[in-house]
């Protein structure tokens, strides 16, 4: 599996010493906020599926806890009492 960070031995040209020219320095800020769009859509759609698989746990608790209360509160599903 490849990493998608860049090597850190390499300084980045957006970082590097001023005999560069100012096009060039706009060309690697560029690239580096194209890798940092990149990053942050590889990390909402984790969110996305975070938010999905919590969901289905909620989803999946709501019948149970629903049975609870009804226990509880000694009714049955018709909300007659229950001996």
């Amino acid at each position: 599996m490849s990493s998608r960070l860049p090597s850190s031995n390499a300084p980045r040209l957006s970082t590097a010493p001023s005999s560069i020219k100012p096009r060039q320095l706009l060309s690697a800020n560029l690239a580096d906020l194209e890798n940092l769009l990149r990053m942050t859509s590889v990390q909402a759609e984790a969110m996305r599926g975070l938010g999905a698989f919590h969901g289905g746990l909620l989803g999946c608790t709501r019948k149970p806890r629903a049975e609870e209360k009804w226990f509880e509160r000694g009714l049955s599903r018709n909300g007659e009492a229950m001996m």
